[in-house]
Order: C-alpha cells, then sequence, then structure tokens
C-alpha cells in the first residue's frame, strides 16, 4: 500500500478545486492561511550491512555514517476559506521517498464542505486516518516522539488516497464521538532484498540461497476505510479497518547463473489480492503525562504474503520543557515464507527525550534498538549477515512548524 502522485490523478485533484471555487460566492469573502511545518533529522546505525529506514517507499536509509534523509521533510500548506462552508486546501511535502532523494508531491489537495453542524466532506487526495495521529503522521513537532512507531506505522505506508472522506462528529455531554468514511485509490513503488534459490551452489554444498535488490510497483483500487473514535477528557479510544485491492508487478535482478541459461535481466512477477488493514488504538494526555497505544493487523487473501500484527506502547512525562519517554514496540507475522523467509517476531526498544526550544521548536533525541525481522524498516533483512540480528539505532531531530 504505498503512493505516489499522478498526472491522471492530479487532473481530478484540480477538478475538484475548480468545481470548489465554482461555489463560492464571492473572492471577497474569501480568508486565506498558509502555514508548514519541517524536520531537519540525523539517524545512524551500528552496521553498513543493512539500512534503517521509516518507510518502504525510501529506496536507502541510514548506516554506520550520519544519514539527513530518514527523518528530514519540508512541507507548506495553504487554505482559502470561503464564507458558504467551502475550503480549498493543498499541502505540499518534500522528503525522501519514491526512490528519490528528496521529492516533492502533493500530500493533501482536497475541497472542503462544512456547512453542515457536524458534518465534515471532502473531495481530492485526503489522509487516510489508518492510525491514532493519522492527520499530524508527518509532523514532527506534533508528534510527542522523535518518531512515530516504525514497526508499526510502517506497515501502512500509504499515508493519503485520492477519493474522497466523509466526517460526522457529535457531543454527547463531555463525550464526544466521531465517524469517519473514506474512499479512494492510489499507486506507488518500494525496494528490498528477495531471497532467491540457488541451485547450483546448494547441490555442491554452497549457500543455496541469491540474495536480490528487487523492486516492487503497486497499484492499490477500491481503498474503503471506517474509523471511530470516542474523546473524554483527557482520554481517546479509537477503531478503524481500511480494506483494499492490491496490485503488485515485483521486479527482480537475475542472478548471474540465470543469465548464463538465458533468462532475462530482471524476473518479472505479479500478485493481485485483497487487504485487509485493521487497528485500535488508545491515548491519555493530561498535559504532563502522555502514554499512546496501538495494536494493527494486516491480513490478505494470497497465502504467499505475509499476513502479519503489530503493536506499541509508548509513554513520557514532561518536566517543564523537556519530556523523557519509552517506547515498546513489536512486529509479527502470521507465518514465514519457508525458503529464506523473514523470522516471524521483531522487536523494539527506544529511550529518548524532547526538548521545546520555545516559537514552536523541538530538539528531539533517540536511542532505539530493533531486531532485524521487518522489511518494512530495514532494506535487507534476508541476507544471513543481518538477518534476526539486533541494531541500534542513534538519532536526533530538529522539529518545527510555522
Amino acid at each position: 500500500m504505498t503512493k505516489h502522485p499522478q498526472p491522471r490523478r492530479l487532473v481530478v485533484l484540480l477538478c475538484a478545486v475548480g468545481l470548489g471555487a465554482w461555489a463560492a460566492p464571492s473572492l471577497a469573502d474569501v480568508q486565506y492561511k498558509f502555514s508548514g511545518f519541517g524536520t531537519l533529522g540525523a539517524a545512524k546505525t551500528n552496521t553498513d550491512e543493512t539500512e534503517f529506514r521509516t518507510s518502504v517507499e525510501q529506496v536507502r536509509g541510514a548506516g554506520r555514517k550520519p544519514d539527513l534523509g530518514v527523518d528530514s521533510k519540508l512541507a507548506a500548506q495553504g487554505s482559502a476559506i470561503f464564507s458558504n462552508g467551502v475550503t480549498l486546501t493543498s499541502q505540499v511535502l518534500g522528503s525522501r521517498r519514491g526512490g528519490e532523494e528528496f521529492e516533492l508531491g502533493f500530500e493533501w489537495a482536497y475541497a472542503q464542505y462544512t456547512g453542515i453542524d457536524g458534518l465534515d466532506v471532502k473531495a481530492g487526495r485526503v489522509v487516510l486516518p489508518a492510525f491514532l495521529v493519522s492527520d499530524s503522521r508527518l509532523v514532527g513537532y506534533a508528534t510527542p516522539w522523535l518518531r512515530v512507531s516504525p514497526l508499526v506505522y510502517a506497515m501502512m505506508p500509504l499515508s493519503n488516497v485520492d477519493g474522497g472522506q466523509a466526517t460526522v462528529r457529535h457531543a454527547f455531554g463531555p463525550v464526544v464521538v466521531s465517524g469517519q468514511l473514506t474512499y479512494g485509490n492510489s499507486t506507488g513503488s518500494s525496494s528490498g532484498v528477495t531471497a532467491v534459490p540457488n541451485m547450483v551452489m546448494g547441490m555442491v554444498g554452497g549457500d543455496p540461497v541469491y540474495y536480490q535488490q528487487n523492486t516492487t510497483k503497486t497499484e492499490t483500487n477500491n481503498i474503503h476505510g471506517f474509523n471511530v473514535a470516542v474523546e473524554w477528557g483527557d482520554w481517546t479510544v479509537r477503531a478503524s479497518q481500511i480494506s483494499d485491492r492490491t496490485n503488485i508487478n515485483i521486479s527482480l535482478i537475475t542472478p548471474p547463473p540465470y543469465l548464463l541459461i538465458g533468462q532475462p535481466a530482471t524476473l518479472d512477477s505479479s500478485k493481485s489480492f485483497k487487504d485487509k488493514f485493521t487497528e485500535f488504538g488508545l491515548q491519555y494526555d493530561d498535559g504532563k503525562t502522555v502514554v499512546m497505544a496501538e495494536h494493527v493487523s494486516r491480513s490478505t487473501s494470497d497465502e504467499k504474503v505475509q499476513d502479519s500484527k503489530g503493536w506499541y506502547i509508548a509513554a513520557g512525562y514532561r518536566f517543564d520543557s523537556v519530556m523523557p519517554y519509552v517506547m515498546v514496540s513489536e512486529y509479527k507475522e502470521t507465518f514465514t515464507i519457508s525458503e529464506g523467509g523473514l523470522p516471524p517476531k521483531a522487536k523494539g526498544l527506544a529511550f529518548g527525550a524532547r526538548y521545546e526550544l520555545g516559537g514552536s521548536v523541538a530538539l528531539k533525541a533517540e536511542l532505539a534498538q530493533y531486531k532485524n525481522n521487518s522489511t518494512y524498516i530495514f532494506t535487507d533483512t534476508a541476507s544471513p549477515s543481518v538477518a534476526n540480528k539486533k541494531i541500534n539505532v542513534m538519532s536526533v531531530a530538529l522539529d518545527f512548524v510555522f
């Protein structure tokens, strides 16, 4: 489930913007708002044999040398607010994704109608609310920790869809209940390392597996999601489910011996399957203590595509401008592919601190350790030299909003 802007879909978005502007009564009744956010981050690990990343859209990540591209990003957002309840919003985000070191793209671009009390309707490129903090998932300053749990959040790399969204919100005394429906489509790409049988070496006692680079093109259609949230004072409880039809095309670089017997330079294969992603979340924040926890699961209709589960618990306490925190997380596969497959479980432990510099700027530092069993956050989990190994990740980040 990955995504990238496509020209055809941008045309649809522009049409949505044009219809929204046509519905507005007068340009004199328009208010404009501009804002933005960014992160300047650096991360390094204790190995160069695999690289740490926060999304499968990042074709490379951090090794022994400090890497500035894993967490760094910059975004600008603008809104035109009309007096009849129509708002046009666009957000442009630049970060490492889609095979590029720094790619600019529309993260959001939608027309919104809020003219009916308790109802919010959007059409265009909208956020996909898969997680507890989906709206602010990419805004480092809005996240208490240096980054959201990579083991869990990387399981759903899709952060937006081209389609529509409707939200209903109602207060029952001190309790606020909201429900949201989302529909759309998306495309994207990812990369990793795949284990390929090495029949020749296997027969002579050598390594029976090649470890080859692969790229995957993904088209995700008929994405439909529903989530419900209950807010009561300092507490928020949330549940969501997203279903879709995923079509993937995997291109694998052919191992040298296969070239000698006339195989093409790349081996291509494709799959099409139904995909379901379910999430349950809990948050407590009284201004001093903040606790967040989520449990997610992914299941597919293809028995050769790994089903998986993940969870995390994170907690911090604010001492004036300083907040130390701890995060425990786990990623687990329901089953493992036999030959060269991934080990069934990856665990993560992170300790960090956040320091408020004032003026909507925060400095964060984190030391984390992950077992290298998740292709979502490591570029190579198949090679014997790194598979199932514990990898330390050291990170610092300067987050800001404007």
